[in-house]
This record gives structure tokens, C-alpha cells and sequence, in this order.
């Protein structure tokens, strides 16, 4: 049994801090026109390396890289948040997001492998404002990432 009460309220009840997560703009000194992309890096689900698993996740977006810490684990979690304050809206844009293995120094061979990776167009976070996903992690087998896009314009 569940019980619901709707109860409207008046702009003028809104404090401030609410009326700020609920419009989620960019922060002072953002460019006009321009706005603040946030990637959230959640969690990935099974990712294994042939070698070792000691998977971080890299981004990569206008030739700036950006890495998580290291889990060692299959099913990693990192809630990690990156950003970006950028120019114009990203609408043409897209987020190179890879999970990476890296040797924790005993296997010379294979310091480094790829557990997968996916490619995000950025142009539905402009027009939606916030997308969370799961995404197949390409070249992976199983291999999901969960990702969690905002795009806070300054206007």
C-alpha cells in the first residue's frame, strides 16, 4: 500500500540552494554562451584484463586526459567527477572514456592493456542537460561502464 500526498508550492518557497540544483548552471566566470560539462565516471562491471586487473578509467576530450584512481577489482567503483568549462555547447564534441589495466609493477611484460572503451557524442547532454548511463564498453566482452553526464550552460 503506498500513500501519496501532492502538495504545490510557490516560487517564492524555494530557498536558494534549491532553486541552484534544480537549474544547474555553470558557476561565476563561465564564457557566455559557454557552460560547464561534468562527467561522473560511476562504476564499471566486468572488466578483465588477460594479464592483471587493476582497472582506472581515462578520458579523453580536447586533447586533455584525465585518469581515476586504481581499483583492483573485476567491478570497480570509483564516483569520480571531472571538469570542463568550455566556450560554445560541446553539440559536435565527443568523450573518449577507456578503462585501463595497469600492471602493478611485477609483470614487465604487460605493464598496461585495455579493458574496452566507448565513444560519447556529446550532443545529447546539450539538449537533455543530464544523461546517466551504462555503456558496452567496446573490445570488451561483457564489460559495462556506468557514466553520468551534465552540461550546465552559463545562461
Amino acid at each position: 500500500m503506498v500513500e501519496l500526498t501532492y502538495k504545490p508550492f510557490k516560487e517564492e518557497d524555494l530557498n536558494k540552494s534549491f532553486k541552484d540544483q534544480v537549474e544547474q548552471k555553470a558557476p561565476e566566470g563561465t564564457p557566455a554562451g559557454g557552460g560547464l560539462l561534468v562527467v561522473t565516471i560511476h562504476e564499471a562491471q566486468d572488466v578483465e584484463g588477460k594479464h592483471h586487473t587493476n582497472p582506472h578509467a581515462r578520458l579523453l576530450f580536447r586533447g586533455e586526459e584525465m585518469k581515476t584512481k586504481r581499483v583492483k577489482n573485476r567491478d570497480p567503483r570509483w564516483e569520480e567527477e571531472f571538469h570542463f568549462t568550455l566556450e560554445e555547447p560541446p553539440t559536435n564534441k565527443k568523450l573518449h572514456v577507456e578503462v585501463v589495466s595497469t600492471s602493478s609493477g611485477i609483470d614487465l611484460l604487460h605493464p598496461q592493456e585495455s579493458l574496452g572503451y566507448v565513444e560519447i557524442n556529446l550532443s545529447d547532454v546539450v539538449s537533455n542537460r543530464r544523461i546517466n548511463e551504462k555503456y558496452h564498453l567496446i573490445d570488451s566482452k561483457n564489460g559495462r561502464i556506468q557514466i553520468e553526464l551534465q552540461w550546465r550552460p552559463a545562461s
